[in-house]
């Protein structure tokens, strides 16, 4: 898909000149929130300008002077002139406000191109840098920035705006000890934006004066977006424990003057600290946030080295215990970035210069590109301002500048300032641009282009304002998509009973999969459609919904045959195989280490996780419980856990009912010392002698556990050995001599009062 850059140049007329003036300065030279000064090479690029007076000019030429390289194409006869070339090529734009098309470049370094509006012998122009295919940004978003000749140090938004920090407060506030991070760069071209605010959580007070008719010694914390005054030092004394104040920034009053924050309620809380406050808990931080009106806490599940790193001010955490009884928990944080933002300051904004006679006229529909039909009933729009002729007349102008009037229309006289007027289209087919006119003043818009009937229609029928779509689905993951399916009333004219159709598909490579229609919401007047996302299929396709006409074929004919609208996203389906990360087959995992049980894939919403031994079948302990449907869990081995050969079992959970089970290769736990079980595989105990049969008693519970003890042979209860006694990993037994001699006998130890685990020895002889 291309992405179109823009930028805005606006002309003035400076009377009694009766030439145009190009101003430098910020107030009269703008950039939309679009522009860009670096594209892509093959990406397509949009050049914009605003006539602010509608009288009579000197003819406006649109040029570009290019590096060897680079290449502009598809802009109605604009072409690239080079250093090499005799003279300047350049085409009249003086009827248009905007153009088109697509830059090249066939390097593999960033190029220039600079692009000129010349009017007489005044010219205004900007640079935009072509980077090569899949080239790294020169200047990426998240950057510190500055010019060589200039103190102020700029951020670089995700829109590629430029942030000024005003105050070196605020750039510390965000975790910088020093301006390394602060590169020098070229920023011409660059939009300002409003400065960088402080961080949630921030503290600052002003030098001589303050904000919100507050005294001067006021301190403001900074809370979702609003300033709250903290109503007294006990207060923040109370909170901070800062004798002193070392916490708050003091902040230059020309500076705080500009600030436009909200204030915010006053701060009188002494048990739970602002939303952005750091907590400790011995090597263990937490964030305060605020959910639904309810100060909460969130664990930073990253190391404190890592959350040195992201800037996180731990060295300013407060300690839990003061708050941690007020807080309940929230999800965790992992990988926080706090990321600097652009403030709402109030500031002097530049206005540009209008007309003297302060008269405007714009067009408001159509746009450019839209479509015109032969035979059809097409609507204009203008607002205006000040008019002095009485109509304003209404034209179309082909590329060959021919003129055909659509028709003269009264101003009228009301308050709204906003007029239009509906004309049947009978022009050949082509590309024209439309004027309307009172007197010498007139707006234009370009590339109107005028088709048949059907395909006018078509066209008109637009899928709009999707809603539900995501990146990325989980295979067989239910997905509602609503929309808005538009179309020209004019359609209705054509064809009374002609009628529309949604449905939704998954597209492979050409393989359609799922296809399901959709219904009409009458409450909300949107379309509605309940998808799947593919059972069987993963990775990268398209998520098509297509509008489409229903009815009779005649109705669909006289509408256009081709009365069809499409939209399409590309997704990702994850496949929900269950792959198990760790263990690997055949690990080793140490007696009284730290292992994580890991798999990738998986559906639903829960997972229980098992272990199963191999060594002593039939034995099981629940590990964990209510975690999430993917990701794994880590362990404590425990220093008397049985050595042995284990198995992992995970099962997959649904709103609490099962759906599948997955379980693991084989992998070992080793150590020295007792194995954990007795009696073990081989063991022959003798009638009349006693023995300790021996378990670790965590496998199946705790203290409070109570079990039965079972003789088992050949995987069948033989008897029972005793009940509901504790669970302390230890029964003395004399073997009885009814017992009957032989092979091929376990015991088997049982919960009584616990679901966690159950254990089963292996194997052993009764001899006389």
């Amino acid at each position: 898909m291309k992405r179109f850059l823009y930028f805005f140049v606006l002309a003035v007329i400076l009377l009694p000149s009766n030439g145009i003036v190009f101003a430098q300065e910020q107030d009269i030279i703008s950039f939309g929130v679009q522009y860009q000064p670096q594209i892509f090479s093959g990406n397509g690029i949009q050049v914009e300008w605003e006539r602010r007076s509608l009288s009579a000019t000197p003819s406006l030429i649109l040029s570009a002077a290019c590096s060897d390289g680079v290449s502009i194409r598809d802009m109605f006869g604009l072409t690239c002139t080079y250093a090499s070339d005799a003279h300047s090529a350049g085409i009249n734009v003086s009827k248009r406000t905007k153009q088109s098309g697509v830059v090249e470049n066939t390097t593999s370094a960033p190029l220039k191109i600079t692009f000129i509006l010349t009017a007489g012998s005044e010219q205004s122009q900007e640079v935009i840098t072509v980077l090569p295919a899949g080239y790294e940004e020169i200047i990426p978003s998240g950057a510190f920035v500055k010019t060589a000749s200039d103190s102020a140090v700029y951020y670089v938004n995700e829109d590629k705006t430029l942030s000024v920090i005003p105050h070196e407060s605020v750039y510390f506030s965000y975790g910088y000890k020093d301006f390394s991070q602060v590169k020098v760069a070229t920023l011409s071209g660059f939009l300002k934006t409003t400065p960088v605010a402080f961080p949630e959580g921030s503290l600052f007070r002003g030098t001589q004066q303050s904000i919100g008719e507050k005294d001067a010694s006021a301190v403001f914390v900074v809370e979702e977006g609003k300033l709250r005054p903290i109503v007294s030092s006990e207060v923040y004394q109370s909170i901070y424990s800062d004798p002193q104040w070392s916490r708050v920034a003091w902040i230059p009053d020309d500076l705080l003057s500009k600030f436009n924050y909200p204030i915010g309620e006053n701060w009188t809380s002494s048990s739970a600290p602002p939303v952005g406050t750091i907590l400790q808990d011995a090597e263990t931080y937490y964030r305060v946030e605020k959910e639904n009106g309810v100060y909460i806490k969130k664990k930073l599940s990253n190391t404190k080295e890592e959350l040195t790193n992201n800037k996180i001010p731990i060295a300013q955490a407060l300690q839990l215990s003061v708050f941690g009884t007020n807080l309940s928990d929230g999800s965790e944080l992992k990988n926080f970035l706090v990321t600097p933002t652009p403030a709402t300051i109030s500031d002097t904004q530049h206005t540009p210069i209008d007309s003297v006679n302060n008269g405007t006229l714009t067009i408001i529909a159509p746009k450019t590109d839209d479509i015109f039909g032969v035979g059809l009933r097409e609507t204009v729009r203008w607002q205006f301002a000040n008019l002095k002729e009485p109509a304003v007349n209404i034209k179309l102008t082909n590329s060959e500048n021919e003129e055909f009037s659509l028709g003269s229309v009264s101003v009228l006289e009301s308050e709204t300032k906003e007029q239009e007027a509906t004309f049947v289209i009978d022009v050949a087919l082509g590309t024209y641009s439309l004027s309307v006119c009172n007197g010498a003043m007139c707006d234009v818009q370009e590339n109107i282009t005028v088709t048949s009937k059907s395909d006018a229609l078509s066209a008109d029928l637009n899928i709009k304002d999707v809603t539900g779509i995501q990146e990325n689905y989980l295979q067989d993951e239910e997905i509602n998509v609503y929309f808005t399916l538009d179309f020209n009333d004019q359609i209705k004219d054509y064809a009374p009973f002609w009628e529309t159709n949604v449905y939704a598909q998954f597209n492979s490579s050409g393989t359609v999969i799922n296809k399901t229609f959709g219904t009409y919401n009458v409450d909300t007047g949107r379309w509605e459609i309940q998808i799947h996302a593919p059972a069987t299929s993963s990775g990268q396709m398209d998520l098509e919904i297509v509008g489409f006409c229903t009815g009779s074929p005649t109705h669909c004919e006289d509408a256009g045959t081709a009365a069809e609208a499409r939209n399409s996203t590309r997704v990702e389906i994850i496949s929900t195989d269950l792959v198990f990360v760790s263990p690997v087959s055949n690990a080793q995992w140490a007696r009284g280490a730290n292992h994580t049980v890991e798999w990738t894939g998986g559906r639903g919403d829960t997972s229980l996780i098992y272990l199963e031994s191999v060594t002593y079948p039939g034995s099981r302990m629940l590990l964990s419980e209510g975690n999430a449907f993917n990701g794994g869990h880590g362990w404590d081995i425990l220093s008397d856990a049985p050595i042995g050969v284990y198995e992992i079992l995970v099962e997959l959970r649904k709103e609490g009912s099962f759906l599948e089970s997955h379980r693991s290769d084989p992998f070992s736990i080793i150590g020295t010392g007792a194995v954990g079980i007795f009696p073990v595989k081989g063991d022959q105990l003798k009638h009349g002698q006693g023995y300790s049969i021996t378990w670790p008693y965590w496998f199946i519970g705790d203290s409070q556990t109570t079990v039965t003890i079972r003789l088992n042979r050949d995987g069948t209860e033989y008897s029972s050995l005793v009940s509901k006694i504790g669970n302390s990993g230890l029964y003395e037994w004399t073997v009885p001599f009814s017992v009957t001699t032989g092979p091929s006998y376990s015991i088997n130890i049982s919960p009584e009062n616990s679901t966690k685990g159950i254990i089963y020895t292996s194997e052993f002889d009764i001899l006389p």
